[in-house]
């Protein structure tokens, strides 16, 4: 398997475009090699459990947003099935082979063949042009929009990014995107119990706040606007990032609005408790003592 040029590094994988495809050899065996189309690119996983988590909250993530301001737009099954089950050691990968994070040296423009029994996990995304640290001048607010519109969606559906950084944020040529969801959790279906997460988990305007200081460097935006958005946000108004980028209500997503006009004051979203069983309390008698005539 060839791969394509390095064009980002996630947090449990590196992502090469063009994307790989299925191809099967004239002797019955699958191969994944290098695409034509450079529409999609390559997510590389060699960490299943890793590829599975990230699987999972994006099949929450298309679902409720649809595909507006995420680089993800659809679960490709196909390829991530074939990947994970018929690779095998005759197949050549671009992998990422150190400790997650991978530092950029881990993914390096050179193939290795698999080992015996080894198996590489493949997401198939679309094509972005690079995140937002790449841009060249500073873009309008509008510009942000639909990420900012997303990171509302995950709000209203308890979900937390956790890695609202300028690396992941990233852009084609109309519009900016949310990406990375590595770090990601989904609070009403969590993996573990509550006490397992750090209280900051649960804070679920922190993405919102995370996002505003991320884009900062690369938005047209002044100190005095950056400083009344966090402000806003902080107070629970989420509609000045709209007035700010000049995009009137009636086109902000009519879910949003809805979510927006009835939005609930608590600062923190508290997972329902866990069911407890009910225990009857007998009273407890106390024993007879036996009467001695004296």
């Amino acid at each position: 398997m060839r791969g394509g040029k390095i064009i980002g590094i996630g947090t449990q994988g590196c992502v090469f475009s063009p994307k790989l495809i299925k191809h099967t050899r004239k002797n019955g065996s699958i191969l994944a090699k290098r695409s034509n189309n450079a529409s999609h690119v390559s997510k590389v996983f060699t960490d299943v459990d890793a590829f599975n988590k990230e699987r999972k909250i994006l099949r929450t993530i298309v679902k409720i947003t649809k595909g507006v301001g995420t680089v993800v737009t659809a679960i490709d099954e196909e390829d991530t099935e074939f990947t994970a089950n018929a690779l095998n050691a005759e197949n050549y990968a671009l992998l990422n082979t150190e400790p997650s994070p991978p530092a950029p040296s881990a993914c390096i423009n050179t193939k290795r063949a698999l080992n015996t029994g080894e198996k590489i996990f493949i997401m198939i995304q679309p094509r972005i042009l690079g995140d937002i640290r790449q841009l060249k001048t500073r873009k309008p607010l509008s510009f942000f929009s639909d990420a900012y519109t997303a990171l509302i969606l995950f709000k209203k559906h308890h979900i937390r990014h956790r890695d609202m950084f300028a690396r992941n944020i990233f852009y084609n040529e109309d519009n900016a995107l949310i990406g990375d969801f590595g770090h990601a959790v989904d609070l009403t279906n969590l993996d573990h119990p509550k006490s397992h997460y750090d209280v900051s988990v649960f804070e679920t305007k922190r993405d919102l706040v995370d996002f505003i200081k991320a884009i900062k460097p690369y938005a047209q935006m002044s100190d005095e606007e950056y400083i009344a958005l966090t402000t806003a946000i902080k107070d629970n108004n989420f509609y000045m990032f709209y007035d700010l980028a000049k995009v009137p209500r009636r086109y902000v997503e009519a879910e949003v609005r809805d979510y927006l006009d009835t939005f609930p004051t608590e600062d923190t979203y508290v997972p329902p408790s866990p069911k407890l069983r009910s225990y009857s309390m007998k009273s407890k008698r106390s024993p007879k003592t036996s009467r001695t005539n004296t």
